[in-house]
């Protein structure tokens, strides 16, 4: 990953040295989450650091299991609300595919400078179909609260999103993806991660890794879906760990750098 600011020290100096009064942070979570403001607790020291800036960091309260237009409706509303003309979009999972959506569609004053997505399923995966034809406990219970957003997650529907849905040139696009070995993934995940395996190759349990990245470059880092985000679980005790930490500030760094520095960065590149 490419930055100017290689190490945690890097980014304290850079929140130290520069000036975030007109920057938000919209954090954007993923399909399931019915309460957001635990979906991003694990990274709620990053975040006090950032207000403590000036950096404004807001979640984005989408539909849990909604379409992607509808949460991306929401998160354009919460987007123009905000009295900042630099926007920063922080995505995990689903919450990728809205903050695309949305800057597609509803970013009419072009706030959206920077999305960082974390384990999107870009090109789709093959767990939603499953999903949608499982019999098992888990899979039925899913079915039994989804609002259309499922099937929207397949390789096929994605197809048909990405022709549809253009990258802005604009903006800058980060896509972060991670993966871990099926024998390494905790117990729930580890059935569709060894299906993913033997299907789609290096996986973290729920979106093979190409997906996430866009194309069929190595994983960023050793972790599962969950883990990105601070979620770690060794069967069912909760972990604690600093790993998605160091991966927000290696990802926001270039993100936070002013404009003119940034602009420079892309030409050097």
């Amino acid at each position: 990953m490419h930055s100017l600011w290689e190490t945690p020290a890097d980014f304290e100096t850079l929140l130290r040295d520069q000036d975030f009064s007109k920057t938000a942070i919209v954090l954007v979570h993923g399909y399931l989450a019915t309460i957001p403001w635990f979906y991003w607790a694990p990274s709620r020291p990053l975040w006090r650091q950032l207000k403590k800036a000036k950096c404004k960091v807001v979640g984005a309260g989408l539909p849990a299991t909604g379409k992607i237009e509808a949460r991306a409706r929401r998160l354009g509303a919460t987007i123009r609300q905000l009295r900042r003309p630099r926007v920063i979009c922080v995505a995990h999972s689903m919450g990728g595919l809205d903050a695309r959506y949305a800057a597609w569609r509803y970013d009419p004053k072009g706030k959206i400078e920077t999305i960082i997505t974390l384990n999107t399923p870009h090109l789709g995966t093959p767990v939603a179909e499953w999903a949608q034809g499982g019999h098992t406990f888990l899979t039925r219970l899913v079915r039994s609260f989804d609002d259309g957003g499922l099937r929207q997650l397949t390789p096929e529907a994605m197809a048909r999103f990405n022709e549809q849905v253009p990258d802005r040139s604009d903006i800058v696009y980060r896509a972060f993806g991670s993966a871990k070995l099926p024998d390494q993934l905790t117990p729930v995940l580890r059935p569709y991660g060894e299906r993913l395996q033997a299907e789609a190759g290096a996986n973290d349990g729920l979106v093979p890794t190409a997906s996430a990245r866009r194309d069929d470059r190595p994983a960023d880092a050793e972790a599962d879906h969950l883990e990105v985000i601070g979620h770690r679980y060794d069967s069912v005790r909760a972990v604690r760990d600093e790993l998605h930490i160091t991966i927000l500030k290696d990802l926001l760094v270039p993100a936070l750098l002013p404009p003119a520095l940034t602009i420079s960065r892309k030409g050097a590149a």
